[in-house]
This record gives structure tokens, C-alpha cells and sequence, in this order.
């Protein structure tokens, strides 16, 4: 029998990630939380900061100036994941409570310490399931077999953060997804198992897409878990670098940029999310044209 080790965070959307393969797999899966939890000292920030002092500037100056719009952004993000996912924190501490390995603590320096590490290889996972952590390391991948991540994009097209928001600012909108891979010490540039453009309705905002992503990304995990765990599973190679974004490449003007388009009805909204991307199957491309 497989042992599946899930690492993921504590915000709803985590939790009912984790529910999900638990309730599926319910004798060999274990999970350690908190893992997007990153202690960093001063000097690390500021470290971090003077690296990019031009844009650390420039972000701080902008999101003063639109404060408003980014404020509403996350309001709403935090509204709808609160719609879509409120109740799971509360059902997972009643029903798999006796399932939590470890948690990433104050003392731990992230998900990637040596303490973590030590509990992940002393419980001998099969495969690593992955959701919303800091970037996974070498030891952890090394750890199981097979390490699978969701990426709440359609990679190769968007990788890295908020990857359903910045189609949006690009007037992208073919490329809203959810992508299964196997994790890599790159960022979501792993072979790919599963990956899905998102259907829309007319009048979704990112925040209502996101949350889709994510409960279809979570179906499409559990199909490739199947897959892996009976040895059928096939991965194509990401086919593009596409477009890769940090978490430094945000400020609130995008937000005030994001609701101009909306509120301008700028965005190409009509075209069709299944003809224009090429998606994978178990491994096989599906060439949309």
C-alpha cells in the first residue's frame, strides 16, 4: 500500500485539498501543515529589499497609491475562498485530526528545515502530494518516489505566483487553469500529468476562477494519484519557459488595473477556454486549434 504524505498550509483552500485525498485515502495519508511559513530575520528582509531596491521602492509607493483598489482585491479573494472553502478547517480537525504528521513551527526556519526533513524521511512517504507551500527542496523531493504539486495555473503558460490573476491583466483569458506536475526544484516547470483550462462564465472574477481552479486542480490530483499509485501514469514535458511571476512583480496598481478592465468590459471574455491552449491528459498533449 502506498503511503501518501500531503504538504500544505492552513488557510481553507488547504484544508480542503487535504480532505479531499483523505477522504480517498483515509488509512495511508499523513500531513504536515503550515508549510508555506518562512522565518526570516532583519538583516534576511532587508537583505532581500536591497536586491531589488528599485522595485521594492516603486512597490511600496504604489501600493500606498492604490491601497483602495488592492485592499477590495483581497477582501474579495479572502470573501470567496471564505464562500467556497469556510467549512474546512473545521471539518478536517473533526474528521482527520489523528492524520496531522507535523506542523512547520516558530523554531523551524521553513517546511525545508532539517527537522521537517528528518520527520518526512523517518515516515517514508511513497509520493509527496503538494498545495500553496514555500518552494519544496531537494532533500523533500529526494524523499519519495513521486512528488506531485497543483499549481493553480496552466503551466507552461503561467508559472509561479497568482498565476490566474495576471492572464487578466494580459488579457489572456484562454490560459486560466490548474496544472498537476511532478515537483521539480524549478518553479511549476515540472513534467506535467494533468493540466485544464478553467471554464468560465461571463462576469467570473479572479477571485470566483481561482476557487474553481482549485477544486478542479484537487479532481485532477486524485485522478493522478490513481494514476501513480497503479503505475499508469505518463508525463509530458513542459514545451515553453512561458511567463513566470514573483510575488515582487505585484503591487496594487495591478489591482486598480484589473478593475479598470473589468469595469471597462475590455476583456475578451467570449473566447473559448478549451480551443485555444494545449492541455495534458495522463501525459498526452491535447493540441487545441
Amino acid at each position: 500500500m502506498n503511503r501518501i504524505l500531503i504538504l500544505t498550509a492552513n488557510s481553507g483552500r488547504h484544508y480542503y485539498f487535504a480532505n479531499k485525498i483523505l477522504e480517498k485515502y483515509p488509512d495511508n495519508s499523513s500531513v504536515i501543515l503550515n508549510g508555506k511559513a518562512i522565518k526570516r530575520s532583519l538583516f534576511e528582509k532587508s537583505k532581500r529589499q536591497l536586491k531589488r531596491p528599485y522595485t521594492f521602492l516603486k512597490n511600496r509607493v504604489l501600493n500606498l497609491a492604490f491601497s483602495k483598489d488592492g485592499k477590495n482585491l483581497d477582501l474579495e479573494k479572502q470573501e470567496k475562498e471564505n464562500f467556497y472553502f469556510g467549512a474546512e478547517e473545521k471539518f478536517f480537525f473533526s474528521k482527520h485530526s489523528s492524520h496531522v504528521l507535523d506542523c512547520v513551527m516558530k523554531d523551524d526556519r521553513s517546511l525545508n528545515s532539517q527537522r521537517i526533513v528528518d520527520v518526512i524521511k523517518k515516515y517514508k512517504p511513497d509520493i509527496i502530494v503538494v498545495m500553496g507551500t514555500c518552494l519544496v527542496s531537494k532533500k523533500i523531493i529526494e524523499s519519495a518516489k513521486v512528488v506531485l504539486n497543483i499549481h493553480t495555473g496552466l503551466s507552461p503558460y503561467y508559472r509561479g505566483g497568482a498565476s490566474n490573476f495576471w492572464p487578466f491583466i494580459n488579457n489572456d483569458l484562454d490560459k486560466l487553469g490548474v496544472t498537476i506536475h511532478l515537483m521539480t526544484t524549478g518553479i511549476d516547470s515540472g513534467p506535467i500529468i494533468y493540466s485544464e483550462a478553467i471554464k468560465f462564465n461571463l462576469g467570473d472574477t479572479y477571485p470566483e476562477i481561482n476557487c474553481k481552479a482549485i477544486i478542479r486542480g484537487t479532481d485532477l490530483m486524485l485522478l493522478a494519484l490513481d494514476k501513480v499509485i497503479t503505475g499508469n501514469y505518463a508525463v509530458a514535458e513542459q514545451w515553453s519557459k512561458g511567463l513566470v511571476y514573483h510575488s515582487f512583480n505585484y503591487n496594487y496598481f495591478y489591482a486598480f488595473k484589473y478593475y479598470r478592465l473589468l469595469n471597462s468590459k475590455k476583456l475578451n471574455c467570449f473566447k473559448s477556454t478549451q480551443n485555444k491552449v494545449t492541455t495534458v491528459t495522463n501525459g498526452e498533449k491535447l493540441y487545441n486549434e
